[in-house]
């Protein structure tokens, strides 16, 4: 299993998901992200604001900020696919590293 920063892994697999780290070339999945939050918008928009007001421009700058950020370890962000159908599901991250303690906190949203 190969290995990013901190010793994460850039795929993770269960028996029914695939979770992988975000790479330049999850921008093919933009309009299926897109397509997951508009579905999602009415749930979402209580705990993720953002959500009503994207659009492909703004999806595809996501995922370069969220590159940006896992080469920083600021943020390190895996999209969730569904392993049998490959369909996107959602997103976790790990996020606010605490290094004297070693804790973090972790954000998802699923469809």
């Amino acid at each position: 299993m190969k290995k990013d920063n901190l010793y994460f892994p850039r795929k993770i697999e269960t028996a029914r998901l695939i979770l992988k780290k975000v790479s330049a070339g999850d921008v093919k999945y933009s309009r299926e992200i897109l397509a997951a939050i508009k579905k999602s918008v009415s749930v979402q928009k209580e705990f993720c604001p953002w959500s009503k007001n994207e659009n492909l421009e703004t999806i595809e700058a996501y995922i370069r900020s969220a590159l940006k950020r896992w080469k920083k370890c600021d943020r390190l962000l895996y999209f969730i696919f569904d392993k049998k159908t490959k369909h996107f599901l959602g997103e976790v991250s790990l996020h606010s590293f605490v290094k004297w303690n070693k804790t973090a906190e972790i954000g998802y949203w699923l469809t």
